[in-house]
């Protein structure tokens, strides 16, 4: 149970007559209100005689304060007896000693002194606005669902108030109800230090002084009240009610002083549910964040070695990479020999074979640097401080440059708008683990660039901007889709592409790999810092039980996210 269903439910026990127990000695409400409407009655048909001027005591009986303005003449008499509810309008039982009693009797007289409309809206429009601090105008959003919120101030002048909408005018402990966004929502008028008059979409009520007013604003909070507001209320885009639908509106009224004790009672509950309201707060945080701290925690031990078993059968990387270094090396010293020509089935650095066995049409056309036409002997090293855990003995920290080819795809240049249209990956066509290939646009791509920018089942194809290492496994064969500049296209012979993929995952919301991104509102990963990059490099048997058991795991964290509650 939500904290708000728990103050819900403690609010419809309050008005169903079961959060206190009833006491006869304290009489009825029926006695409650035969009182009330006879006070009300001897009231006004006392102002009656004085020509509607009232004086103070008839004021303090009624409820009403000295108005600074000519009293309207009232009614010569209130009503005999109160507006009936028929039985069939009743939503459920209350104590005998109860009575089920609409708003409009409930008014400390019967005329608009206690029940009034907003003004208006050419009576207090924003002319007639005033920066000096004279009369407080209440606004819809002042009114909260459970009381009085302080801003948007505004005011107006002692005179237009006075000449134009002197009914309209408010005092602290009125209530003030709202018309609309939410309709129906009541508040009690705080004190303000200055005069104050409804606003154009606000109503008032001012409650008979024989009745707990804090009761009635729990009462007018309930789902009774607030049942009545919408199943009448009109309008499509903005619900609304009106004041002779909130007079008609009942509630359950109890007897004063039982009135108190559930007041009482429900303020002595509202501090538990505030410490519940706070600890549910702390587990909802906690459902929210534990599917995805477990996936981020489980993703994190696959990379550091944690997820699966260290197999001595499986070999070393460190012999992976001296296997692929040499072959490398081989392979370029051959190349080398035939004029720079080199064989796309050996060379990891054109990129020519993916770790799945794909490869290009034909080899790459480019001749060998001639500053490193053996390729390195041994990996560049990373220090410790560039390592940022420890791994397995098993395992080899290693630069990307020396695992895999880095190729960033064909840059957007209207000046180059030759070969044949293809459809090709942006920033946005990227997402965890695929790819959006809703909407690809097309760009020229000449023979030469349609075999440079060939995607191959097992490419890793990474965001340079935007989201920084966001990446996915491509796994189509043959596909005519190319990619342009700002993608990574990452492809190795020691490294299974989902493993690649799984790390940056894995790495992607920390400050180790974020410090190296550039750009202060866009960021990007340069294709020379994404090379730079240490990555633990396990044996290639490793690799794919690694892949294999986050594949079985981290479905169970996605089904988790959904059962989660919101």
């Amino acid at each position: 149970m939500t904290p708000q269903e728990l103050k819900n439910s403690i609010l419809q026990l309050a008005i169903q007559g079961r959060l206190v127990e009833q006491r006869p000695e304290e009489g009825t409400a029926s006695e409650l209100l035969r009182e009330i409407l006879a006070a009300t009655a001897s009231a006004e048909a006392t102002a009656v005689k004085k020509g509607g001027a009232r004086s103070r005591a008839t004021a303090l009986m009624t409820g009403a304060r000295p108005s600074r303005r000519t009293a309207r003449p009232a009614s010569p008499s209130g009503p005999a007896s109160p507006t009936p509810v028929p039985p069939e309008e009743q939503p459920f039982d209350i104590p005998e000693s109860w009575e089920w009693v609409r708003i409009g009797d409930l008014g400390a007289s019967t005329d608009t002194d206690s029940f009034c409309d907003g003004p208006f809206g050419s009576n207090l429009k924003t002319s007639h606005h005033i920066s000096s601090p004279e009369v407080r105008i209440i606004q819809l959003s002042n009114i909260g669902e459970d009381g009085w919120k302080e801003n948007n101030v505004k005011y107006t002048s002692f005179r237009h108030l006075e000449t134009v909408i002197p009914r309209c005018e408010v005092h602290p402990g009125d209530f003030v109800i709202a018309k609309m966004m939410p309709a129906g929502r009541t508040i009690q008028v705080p004190e303000l230090g200055t005069r104050i008059t409804l606003g154009s979409d606000a109503m008032k009520f001012v409650p008979h002084p024989l009745l707990n007013k804090q009761f009635l604003l729990y009462a007018m909070r309930s789902h009774v009240f607030l049942g009545q507001v919408y199943a009448e209320a009109h309008g499509i885009t903005r619900v609304r009610t009106t004041l002779n639908s909130v007079k008609s509106y009942f509630i359950p009224l109890p007897p004063l002083a039982e009135q108190k004790r559930i007041v009482a009672k429900i303020e002595e509950l509202l501090p538990l549910i505030d410490r519940y309201e706070k600890a549910w707060s702390k587990l909802e945080d906690f459902n929210r964040r534990f599917p995805v701290d477990m996936q981020k925690s489980v993703l994190q031990m696959a990379i550091q070695g944690k997820l699966v078993e260290q197999r001595p059968e499986e070999g070393t990387g460190e012999e992976l990479l001296r296997e692929i270094l040499a072959a490398t090396a081989s392979a370029k010293a051959a190349a080398v020999k035939k004029g720079g020509s080199r064989s796309r089935a050996t060379a990891l650095r054109t990129g020519g074979t993916s770790v799945t066995g794909e490869t290009s049409a034909r080899p790459a056309r480019r001749a060998a640097s001639p500053s490193r036409p053996a390729g390195p002997a041994s990996p560049t090293p990373v220090p410790p401080e560039d390592q940022p855990f420890e791994i397995p003995e098993s395992w080899v920290w290693v630069r990307l440059e020396d695992a895999a080819s880095v190729q960033l795809g064909k840059m957007l240049d209207k000046g180059k708008n030759k070969g044949t249209p293809c459809p090709y990956l942006a920033n946005l066509s990227v997402r965890w683990r695929s790819f959006d290939l809703s909407d690809l646009r097309t760009m020229p791509f000449t023979e030469s660039e349609c075999e440079k920018f060939a995607l191959l089942p097992g490419d890793v194809l990474m965001c340079e901007g935007g989201v920084p290492g966001r990446c996915a496994v491509w796994r189509e064969k043959n596909s005519p889709v190319k990619y342009q500049k700002a993608i990574h296209r990452i492809r190795s012979t020691i490294l299974f592409p989902d493993y690649t993929q799984k790390f940056f995952e894995a790495i992607c919301d920390s400050s180790w790999f974020a410090e190296r991104f550039t750009g202060t509102t866009i960021k990007h990963l340069p294709r020379e810092t994404l090379m730079n990059i240490p990555i633990p490099l396990p044996p290639l048997a490793e690799q794919k039980r690694i892949v294999a058991k986050l594949e079985e795991i981290l479905p169970l964290c996605e089904r988790l996210k959904g059962a989660m509650p919101l």
